[in-house]
């Protein structure tokens, strides 16, 4: 969440960020937990599987940061 907190962040961008090689299952789910959560969402919401995909904080994510949670 932090890697999105300025700009929105393509999938290799989050993996770069987080020290990932490849797209491991722990990222994987750690997304979808995130998603699931509404913390982040699709910058494309009809295209979740669009390789232009990028992820953005939502509001709900940005008020997680104002409560001091890192």
């Amino acid at each position: 969440m932090e890697a999105c907190r300025m700009t929105p962040q393509s999938t290799p961008e989050l993996l770069a960020a987080l020290g990932y090689a490849v797209r491991t299952r722990n990222f994987r789910s750690g997304l979808k937990h995130l998603l699931s959560l509404r913390l982040l969402k699709f910058g494309i919401p009809g295209k979740p599987r669009s390789k232009n995909q990028k992820y953005r904080l939502t509001d709900k994510g940005r008020a997680w940061f104002a409560k001091g949670n890192l």
